[in-house]
């Protein structure tokens, strides 16, 4: 864990520490740095801030911290929405904010990662496919990024002419 979210982690009072700082919900939580990292070097920020202001940092959950980062550059960030009064004012992201607080949990309680899917359902069988899968498509190997269609088919009824 970075020096910086360990510092931001141990001044939040315990009753805080687990929920978002923007939207108010219990989920694991992201540093999300009010001027970000990539500003730090830049001559304008290096002289104004100290190394301590440059680290200072919000926990939010992760659909703030992204939706931070879509709606507005580093810069943007850097020099109009460096606190979190600024970040809470701003209209568009309090919309988010307010959009994101009525969102479903996206992990259960107490276990990071993705939700689990429950039990399995009977119809699949013991490989995790539907008793309907032809057995071409169960032993079909795929790349990682490949969709269904991209599955080794069979080969074709008829051999293909020479000539072509």
């Amino acid at each position: 864990m970075p020096k910086a979210e360990r510092a931001t982690m141990a001044a939040q009072p315990d009753n805080a520490a687990n929920h978002c700082a923007l939207c108010g919900r219990r989920e694991p939580l992201t540093l999300h740095h009010l001027i970000p990292r990539k500003v730090h070097r830049r001559a304008r920020f290096a002289k104004r801030y100290r190394r301590e202001e440059l680290n200072q940092g919000v926990l939010v959950c992760r659909r703030c911290h992204d939706g931070i980062h879509r709606r507005y550059d580093e810069m943007t960030l850097a020099t109009r929405l460096n606190t979190l009064e600024a970040l809470r004012a701003d209209p568009d992201l309090a919309r988010h904010f307010a959009w994101v607080a009525k969102q479903k949990r996206r992990c259960p309680p107490g276990r990071p990662g993705k939700a689990s899917r429950g039990p399995a359902s009977s119809s699949l069988s013991a490989t995790g496919h539907d008793a309907d899968t032809p057995d071409w498509r169960r032993t079909a190997t795929r790349s990682p990024r490949a969709g269904p269609d991209t599955a080794r088919r069979p080969p074709p009824e008829s051999p293909r002419p020479a000539w072509r």
